[in-house]
Formats: C-alpha cells, sequence, structure tokens
C-alpha cells in the first residue's frame, strides 16, 4: 500500500514538473520565432485566454478524478448564459440592435450553471446510467433549450456590467487571471486538504470499494459535477465579458478543450489521480499553442491537429504509468 502510494506520488510529481519542462520548451520555441510572443502584453493576453478554459478545468478535474466525465459543459454553458441574460436584460432593450444587462447576470449564471451541474449528478445518480450517456443526452438538451430561449442570432450588449468581469485590469493584469488564481486554490485546497477530496480520490480509485466501505458516492458525485457547472459558468461569465456578445454557438467545442487541458496536466482518465495545478498548466500549454501558432502565421487548420496529437500522447503516456504502477 505505501509502495502503491509512493509510486503514485513520484507519477504525480514527474507528470507535473514534465509539463513545466515542455510549457517552458515551447515558449521558448515561439519567442526565437516570433519577437512579439515574448512580451508583456502578449503574456497577459495568453493567461487572459487561458482563464476560462483553466477554471472550467478546476472543475472538470473534480468529476474525471471520480473516474467519470461530463461533454456537457460547453452546451451547460451556452444555457447558462442564456438563463442568465433572459433574467438581467434590460426591460426594452431586446428590441435593439445590443443590449444593456445589469449586475443580476452573474448571481444568476452562476446558479444557473450550478443547478445545471446537479442536474447530471441527479441523472447519473437516479438513473444509474453511464456519465457519457447522461452528459451527452443533457448536452443536446441544453444547447436546445439555449437556442430557443435567446434565438440563433448574437446578443451584443452595450457596456453594462457584464463586460466588468472580461475587460478589467488590475495591477497591469486582467481581472480573469486573479479570478482564475483564487478558483484553482479554493480547488486545489478542497481537493487536498479536505474530506471532501480524500473521497474523491478513493471513489476514482474504485468505485465499487467506495461503495462497499460506505462512502457517499452519489453525495461525492453532486460536489463533483456541481463545481464543474458552477466553473463552467464563471468560465462562460467571462467570456461573455471578454466579446462582449451572447454568441449562438458559445461553448461549441469548449467541452474537447476542457477535458484536453484536464487530461495534458496528467488527470487519469480512470480516475483516482489528478491535480488542479496540473489542470491549470494543461490549460495555458494550449493557449500558448495556440497563440504562438496565431503569431507565426500557421495555418488554422493545423491547430486541432497539435492538440489532438498532444492529447493522444498524454493518454499513452497516462496508460505506460498506469501499467508501472500495477507491475
Amino acid at each position: 500500500m505505501i509502495a502503491a502510494r509512493l509510486n503514485r506520488a513520484w507519477i504525480a510529481s514527474l507528470q507535473r514538473y514534465s509539463l513545466i519542462v515542455m510549457l517552458l520548451l515551447i515558449i521558448a520555441l515561439f519567442a526565437s520565432v516570433s519577437r512579439p510572443f515574448f512580451t508583456v502584453t502578449n503574456l497577459d493576453n495568453v493567461l487572459s485566454q487561458a482563464a476560462a478554459t483553466a477554471i472550467a478545468a478546476v472543475g472538470m478535474t473534480y468529476v474525471i478524478i471520480i473516474a467519470e466525465i461530463d461533454i456537457s459543459i460547453g452546451a451547460l454553458m451556452s444555457l447558462a448564459m442564456s438563463v442568465a441574460w433572459m433574467v438581467a436584460v434590460v426591460p426594452g432593450a431586446r428590441a435593439g440592435e445590443a443590449a444593456a444587462v445589469n449586475a443580476w447576470v452573474y448571481p444568476v449564471g452562476l446558479a444557473a450553471g450550478l443547478l445545471l451541474g446537479l442536474v447530471n449528478a441527479l441523472l447519473i445518480n437516479s438513473l444509474r446510467i453511464n456519465a457519457l450517456i447522461a452528459t451527452l443526452a443533457t448536452f443536446f438538451a441544453f444547447r436546445g433549450a439555449a437556442l430557443k430561449m435567446v434565438g440563433a442570432d448574437d446578443k451584443a450588449f452595450l457596456p453594462s456590467p457584464v463586460m466588468f468581469l472580461g475587460r478589467t485590469h488590475l495591477f497591469g493584469a486582467s481581472l480573469p487571471v486573479f479570478v482564475m488564481i483564487a478558483v484553482a486554490a479554493v480547488g486545489a485546497v478542497v481537493l487536498g486538504r479536505t474530506p471532501v477530496g480524500r473521497y474523491l480520490y478513493a471513489i476514482g480509485g474504485s468505485q465499487r470499494s467506495a461503495v462497499e466501505t460506505g462512502l457517499p458516492l452519489g453525495r461525492m458525485r453532486l460536489v463533483a459535477y456541481g463545481a464543474s457547472g458552477l466553473c463552467t459558468a464563471i468560465a462562460g461569465l467571462i467570456i461573455v465579458g471578454q466579446v462582449g456578445t451572447l454568441q449562438s454557438g458559445l461553448g461549441i467545442g469548449f467541452e474537447f478543450t476542457v477535458i484536453t487541458a484536464v487530461v495534458v496536466g496528467g488527470t487519469s482518465l480512470l480516475g483516482g489521480r489528478g491535480t488542479i495545478i496540473g489542470s491549470i498548466l494543461g490549460a495555458i500549454l494550449l493557449v500558448v499553442i495556440d497563440n504562438g501558432l496565431n503569431l507565426i502565421n500557421a495555418s488554422v487548420y493545423i491547430y486541432d491537429v497539435v492538440k489532438g496529437v498532444i492529447l493522444l500522447i498524454a493518454v499513452v503516456i497516462d496508460v505506460l504509468l498506469l501499467r508501472h504502477v500495477r507491475e
């Protein structure tokens, strides 16, 4: 048992430090071929762009640690932001080209994200169905509901509180970066320093054993998917604030970017292993690659190819390390 724990700790450290080395090497590569890359302005831009993905990755880490998956978060984001827009839009503004929303967009958006995340957990708990199937169903349901609520046209915003989170700068850095740090800190403390975190890791190691030993699987699933929904809503508020519009395509493909970030960050798809800092670094790595490819004018068609290759490498490494632990 002690040897297994030491092996897992060694693997986690190896993955984390190798990810840092990879990130530094890629930064050095792009800095050498593109002078604008390694500037304060661009680095702040990278962190600002990574914030939404990184925040959503915190919640997704909780889900994947218990050996489950949530592919509905892109649609969940769209529906949560649609609900927030419907509630917070200033009366009489919908007829114009742009709309103003009040500060209710924040609590309503967060509450909607949390509740939608809990819906996923309740479906899995009550129907006892596979998480992939459950979240695939809610993916379509959430996306359809969002389009029904606000239509297929983008909703542009007048300068209003919705843009505060996405466009404010403090101490030379964008506010989303500070939000990312705060969410990551809370997520890491809960996962690493509380009984909830220990339960999540134990459940991911073996759900059957966890149930037999009396661990509250149903409640921990509510925690994981609730955290995923809440973090996704925070990410949605940042994206809407940065873009300045509620786009009909909001969140499309977002779930795959977030899952890639989490897996690249060292969280095992088989459950029981992962860290918040690894997921944050994974998100930053993906954005650094996107940003660097954009600055060197690479073909837009290669972006997803690179992400796919990185994900495949991460999964292969995870499988090889797991075999090492079992041996």
